[in-house]
């Protein structure tokens, strides 16, 4: 049995839109149901069809285009690792001709309905609890033990994690997490990897004793890698931002966070960045 040393954690959103239903705007259902929330708060009428007419698709043309230049600087680009258009870049001054391609993409009346909900959303952001009816599930591996044990601090959340106990480490190679810390420090580097090629001597002779995983396990160091998949609500992920991309937060989870943190924020800026996009570069 080898060590592998893994270098970065591998984040895989399951949302089924970006995969089977290239057509259907990305979180266009999450955004309705927090619309509708807010319409269940303040109208009478909650579930009314509100018509977007011309002059209201003027205001949204006019007001994307207005995030989209405060937003993006010279050297960056909307569309980078983007879930609408993956080859094409669109910088500082495009802004109308990337709603025009969005439009073009999605269809006018889906996509400005979209546009309208969300601007309704920022209009009424004096509370979180609509945010707790839209979520995000998330698949993530190649983090440490330690890094899971802080993860699923976030309670109100569902985790399914790699269990120790069924799968083991039959495969020949025991995959660990090295801190930034360590890693940089040659020093400190020699000392771990001197503990951990100890590690599969010490499995292998146990399992030989008749030890199972079950109680193997109990010896692994947090740094073991694992996976994990999160499911939370909007508001639960605003709240774990908060938390973790602070820079008194450990480097491993802040970096996931942010991570996550940017693809929600990419996905649906109009609503995400104009909610938290303070709190969080805080």
């Amino acid at each position: 049995m080898s060590i592998n040393y893994i270098d970065g954690a591998t984040i895989s959103f399951l949302q089924s839109y970006s995969k089977d239903n290239p057509n259907v705007i990305p979180f266009s259902v999450e955004i309705e149901n927090i619309y509708h929330a807010y319409r269940r708060c303040y109208s009478k009428d909650p579930f009314a069809d509100v018509p977007v007419e011309k002059q209201d698709r003027d205001k949204l043309k006019a007001k994307f285009i207005e995030y989209f230049e405060a937003t993006v600087s010279g050297d960056q680009f909307f569309g980078e690792a983007s879930l609408y258009f993956k080859d094409e870049r669109f910088a500082k001054g495009q802004g109308e001709e990337y709603l025009n391609r969005l439009l073009q993409f999605y269809g006018e009346d889906a996509y400005y309905n979209f546009l309208y909900q969300c601007n309704f959303i920022k209009a009424h952001l004096n509370h979180e609890s609509p945010f707790e009816h839209a979520s995000l599930t998330v698949s993530i591996d190649g983090v440490s033990r330690s890094f899971t044990h802080q993860w699923v601090r976030s309670r109100i959340a569902s985790h399914s994690q790699a269990s120790q106990r069924y799968i083991g480490e039959k495969s020949g190679t025991l995959d660990v997490i090295l801190p930034y810390k360590i890693a940089e420090n040659p020093e400190a580097k020699a000392i771990v990897n001197a503990y951990f090629e100890q590690m599969p001597d010490i499995i292998s002779k146990l399992a030989d004793l008749g030890i199972k995983n079950e109680d193997i396990r109990c010896i692994f160091p947090n740094a073991m890698a694992t996976g994990i998949v999160s499911t939370m609500n909007f508001r639960e992920w605003k709240h774990l931002f908060e938390l973790r991309i602070s820079s008194h937060a450990q480097a491993e989870i802040r970096n996931v966070s942010y991570q996550i943190w940017s693809f929600l924020n990419e996905s649906i800026p109009l609503v995400w960045a104009n909610a938290w996009d303070r709190k969080v570069k805080e």
